[in-house]
């Protein structure tokens, strides 16, 4: 390509807004990653989900809020599916988003868009024959939502559509790729696409460290820390019944919670669950909803080790950040925590779900001497530097310009205007096609379901 410098279009269900309480880990991807790529003299416009229609400047990058709304599905279809189906949310958010490119492309054109598998945000620009599109996998949600479940009713017809929904998108993306082999896996497992291996990028916030809020409440304290949202596939459940053990043996081990809390199947919180559970040794544990990155890393920093006990992860930011400070990280094997930690020598691995084991890692982490600890911190930071040297944004542009040289675009379609082909082609798609396609794919769905559910007992099994 001739180009030196490019307008991305990110597509996102969620995006760090300074109003709102949102600070997941696709929201902080997505602000690392535009904002890196700004730094670097490119354009970047992210279209996200919101409460509101609104455009504004962060730092730089041009975010645009698009009002999610429900409309234009018939009640009988409604009720078909489901009450409450999220399939009506995908096609008439993804539609919201794509009117919203498609004005901004007209004005200032964009090369390439990087759209989220999850909630299938990009699914109405897939085939748009003006503007390549990648997705990037988020996660796979029949993976998470199994692995987070509580009943035996969560896969039904309304969950298969939102699934298909996602592997639709991307089937028929112009690229894909994955932050972990454990989500490209899955979702080669479940589809035709074959996604590349492009890890997410990680540059040193610029922050400057406020150490008030850990002096005031940590400094003295020995602590293990887990930050990020609290809920059932992060391991919660099963840090929440290691603690009461470990305490016994270590009486001045404090356990640290710092996030936004999901609630349980009993519409209680996490972070209130983890409390009620160890009521008897509750002066031990400390949960603090959300700080700020300068709050937060002094922290990090302090903590004898983090604890990423997840059911299933994508190359998680939280791990990333605590190598960052040469944490010691307690991960779990089959989560794609393995891609990032050699256990032994970067931190330890247990295996998920599984108490003892997770009391078994933490007592060898809390056993460490003094030259065992630095010598493990000194191979955390030997990793880390060797992950900045890899320079994961370029790798991203690179792959960009890759997708942009192999886009092949119809020289048929292209005679008419985008916006005249959204509406006679894209909808009409969706409304005649969809649902014969739909049905005539639906015993495959239900064939990958069996598949998954095989694969994760078998992984549960000891």
């Amino acid at each position: 390509m001739e180009q030196k410098s490019l307008h991305v279009g990110f597509l996102t269900s969620e995006y760090i807004i300074p109003t709102k309480n949102i600070s997941g880990g696709l929201a902080s991807y997505i602000k690392k990653v535009s904002q890196s790529l700004h730094d670097r003299g490119h354009r970047v416009s992210v279209f996200c989900l919101s409460d509101r229609d609104h455009h504004w400047s962060d730092e730089g990058v041009n975010i645009y809020e698009v009002k999610s709304k429900f409309t234009g599905f018939p009640r009988v279809i409604s009720q078909l599916f489901s009450p409450k189906t999220d399939f009506r949310e995908i096609i008439t958010n993804s539609s919201r988003i794509a009117k919203r490119v498609i004005k901004v492309n007209s004005l200032e054109p964009l090369h390439i868009l990087q759209s989220t598998s999850y909630k299938s945000v990009g699914i109405m620009l897939c085939n748009n024959s003006r503007i390549p599109l990648v997705t990037r996998i988020s996660n796979f949600t029949p993976v998470y939502r199994n692995a987070g479940k509580v009943g035996d009713n969560v896969n039904t017809f309304s969950t298969a559509l939102t699934d298909w929904c996602e592997i639709y998108q991307l089937e028929n993306s112009d690229h894909s790729f994955s932050p972990s082999k454990l989500m490209a896996g899955y979702f080669s497992l479940f589809s035709q696409a074959k996604p590349l291996i492009i890890r997410t990028p990680f540059e040193p916030a610029d922050v400057i460290l406020d150490n008030t809020f850990l002096n005031r409440n940590f400094q003295r304290m020995k602590y293990l820390l887990y930050f990020g949202t609290l809920n059932r596939m992060k391991g919660l459940e099963v840090i929440s019944r290691s603690i009461e053990g470990l305490i016994d043996e270590y009486p001045d081990l404090h356990f640290v919670f710092i996030g936004r809390t999901h609630k349980d199947e009993n519409n209680r919180s996490y972070a209130d669950q983890i409390l009620q559970f160890n009521e008897r040794i509750k002066k031990n544990l400390h949960y603090i909803p959300a700080l700020s990155k300068e709050e937060l890393f002094p922290v990090v920093q302090h903590a004898c080790g983090v604890l990423i006990p997840s059911l299933v992860d994508n190359y998680p930011n939280t791990c990333l950040e605590s190598m960052q400070f040469g944490k010691i990280v307690i991960g779990t094997y089959g989560s794609s925590l393995e891609e990032m930690i050699d256990d032994g020598e970067t931190g330890f691995l247990v295996r998920m779900n599984d108490i003892m084991d997770l009391q078994s890692g933490i007592r060898r982490l809390l056993n460490l001497s003094k030259d065992q600890k630095e010598e493990m911190e000194r191979n955390i930071g030997k990793k880390f530097d060797l992950m900045l040297s890899e320079d994961r944004i370029q790798q991203l542009v690179d792959f960009y310009f890759k997708t942009i040289k192999d886009f092949k675009r119809s020289t048929a379609e292209t005679q008419l205007t985008w916006e005249r082909l959204y509406f006679l082609n894209k909808y009409h798609e969706l409304r005649v096609g969809y649902f014969s396609q739909l049905f005539k794919n639906l015993s495959k769905i239900v064939v990958h379901f069996q598949k998954w559910w095989k694969l994760r007992s078998s992984r549960e099994k000891p």
